[in-house]
């Protein structure tokens, strides 16, 4: 289980981060 989360904490991170980044220049 913890590898998993690492594994989504990882790939969820870089998503987080693009949402913003298209929220802020919307």
């Amino acid at each position: 289980m913890a590898f998993d989360t690492k594994l989504l904490e990882i790939i969820a991170c870089p998503v987080c981060k693009g949402k913003l980044r298209l929220d802020k220049e919307n």
